[in-house]
């Protein structure tokens, strides 16, 4: 497997591949590792992913958590914490860090990484795809500057975003939205600190949205109604003076060690796959940097992709499995981008309307209610539902059903103490989960797919849900089947059905 592109969704995805025992080769156009970059924000939901197989632990060590966010100048603020998520809240930690730690963790792995290499060319067979590589002068080997190398896969993933990437030489077309506007990141230090939560702050002229990073140190995004800006970029002098204008006092900017106004366009791939060619992150989506949904995305896709390239590379599915990614995937994304579409126009709009929206909506949502619990989950991390399809097979007359995210529930083991139900997917396979007597439904699904399936005969009843028999989960936490039936027969038939369809005819006996 061939992964163009070290950003962090495709360090994500090496992670994924090489916990799977897949072979997979990250090549990256820049020979030096990321610059220190400014923080993102990584929602409990893609921790959750990341954290199946561990993925998330370091990232977990070296993020601050962000507990609350704070609407406005009122004292009321948005519990983030209030999800079921063992990560609850939001986590911030620069994203050069981010991608640093995914490093380590696929290196640890196995999986290869090599920098100073730009795709030139692709080819497609039957069997694989060739990629023609070419060293760049910095590549960090003088005498190899400008040579050939040549790479074949069975697939090959694209991540990077240059002109000339993977999606291009693919033939994969993208449709480009309008960015209606263009808003200034940067970290700062302040001598008189901001709000130590998520703080979205309408003032005069403009938006601002600050994270703090620890140490007096805050991630900054100013979206205004004019743009003063120097091209192509602003001064630190710029942004300060903006800043003081919009909080209406001057805070005190000891340091700016981060500023920059990006411009990439909001785009989305008009498909994901082309053949032997997926694509992965910002190579399938981008986003404005107002919408801070990009990085989550990407890693999101990832571990999404990552279990069905390893089923497929394995034998265990057909190479049909590969168009769920983008069924799947793709409709998130362009939802995302209608959200960064209308908060660009609402937050950083000049009208009227965008200004009455600022001091209402981002005045604060006062006192307990639904509406409150529903924005924080909401930021915290969506939890996604996938649509039903050729393989999610949605029964909605069970409380749970396929496409839904496995709750954080207690399974009563009949040998130790209780597991949480996400624990039980820490090896990279499938989770068939039985509550009925003498478990079945286990036992033949031990029998008959065990190389790609753990199978636990739990004592039943599951709490909370004392109508499901059994639980089929996929490597990625989503469920892909649920069965009410606790009669022995019915139960394994349907238990085997469902098993096929997923993971292939049962092995030989």
């Amino acid at each position: 497997m061939v992964i163009v592109g070290s950003g962090a969704a495709g360090l994500a995805l090496a992670c994924e591949l090489a916990a799977s025992g897949v072979a997979c080769t990250v090549v990256e156009r820049a020979a030096a590792g990321p610059p220190p970059s400014p923080a993102v924000l990584l929602q409990s939901r893609t921790l959750e992913e990341l954290g199946l197989r561990g993925h998330a632990r370091a990232l977990i060590e070296q993020a601050r958590p962000v507990a609350r966010m704070r609407l406005g100048g009122r004292a009321a603020a948005l519990d983030l914490q209030g999800s079921d998520s063992r990560f609850p809240g939001l986590y911030a930690l620069p994203q050069s860090r981010v991608e640093e730690v995914l490093a380590h963790r696929a290196a640890a792995l196995g999986a290869v990484i090599r920098r100073g290499l730009r795709v030139e060319a692709l080819a497609q067979g039957a069997d694989g795809v060739r990629l023609r590589l070419r060293r760049s002068a910095d590549s960090g080997d003088a005498g190899q500057a400008g040579g050939a190398v040549e790479l074949a896969a069975a697939y090959a993933v694209g991540c990077d975003t240059e002109r000339g990437s993977l999606r291009e030489l693919a033939g994969i077309g993208r449709e480009v939205r309008e960015q209606l506007a263009a808003p200034v990141l940067a970290e700062v230090r302040l001598r008189q600190p901001l709000s130590e939560d998520l703080l979205v702050r309408p003032g005069r002229g403009g938006v601002l949205v600050s994270v703090p990073a620890g140490d007096d140190w805050y991630r900054i995004t100013l979206a205004l109604d004019s743009h003063p800006w120097s091209e192509p970029q602003p001064t630190a002098e710029e942004f300060t003076d903006a800043l003081r204008g919009l909080l209406g006092h001057d805070p005190g900017v000891v340091r700016v060690r981060a500023l920059a106004r990006p411009r990439t366009p909001q785009s989305l791939a008009t498909h994901y796959r082309a053949g032997r060619v997926l694509l992965l992150g910002d190579a399938a989506h981008q986003h404005a940097t107002l919408g801070g949904q990009g990085i989550n995305l990407g890693l999101q896709d990832a571990v999404n992709l990552g279990w069905k390239l390893a089923a497929v590379v394995r034998g265990w599915c057909p190479p049909e499995l590969l168009d769920s990614y983008e069924a799947e995937r793709r409709p998130i994304a362009a939802k995302a981008l209608r959200r960064s579409e209308r908060a660009a126009r609402h937050l950083a709009g000049a009208s009227p309307a965008s200004a009455l929206l600022r001091r209402t909506v981002l005045g604060g949502l006062p006192g307990p209610s639904p509406l409150r619990h529903a924005a924080a989950a909401e930021v915290a991390g969506p939890s996604t539902r996938y649509p039903a399809g050729p393989l999610l097979d949605r029964a909605s007359r069970l409380p749970l059903h396929a496409g839904q995210r496995l709750p954080e529930l207690p399974v009563r083991m009949r040998q130790g103490p209780p597991m949480l139900a996400p624990d039980l997917l820490d090896d990279g396979r499938f989770l068939l989960l039985d509550f009925g007597h003498q478990g079945v439904a286990a036992t033949a699904a031990e029998r008959g797919w065990g190389d790609r399936v753990r199978a636990v005969s739990a004592i039943g009843p599951l709490e909370g849900y004392v109508s499901i028999s059994t639980l089929l989960v996929r490597p990625d936490g989503y469920l892909a089947w649920a069965d009410d039936s606790y009669d022995p027969t019915a139960r394994i038939e349907r238990a085997s059905r469902a098993l096929t369809r997923w993971c292939g005819p049962a092995a030989s006996a």
